[in-house]
């Protein structure tokens, strides 16, 4: 976590995880069920237009 710099951390203990970074810092995030943080992830790729 030093590489990155500020972090912000919502996360439970298993990955998946997703990292984004904002302007000024990293957030870290996941939910307690693996699929549900994967559907997450491509919800905000199709909303970036990814």
């Amino acid at each position: 976590m030093k590489e990155l710099g500020k972090s912000r951390l919502y996360i439970f203990k298993n990955p998946p995880y997703i990292r984004m970074k904002l302007d000024d810092v990293y957030i870290f995030y996941n939910e307690k069920d693996p699929l549900q943080t994967k559907q997450v992830f491509e919800q905000l790729q199709k909303q970036m237009g990814k």
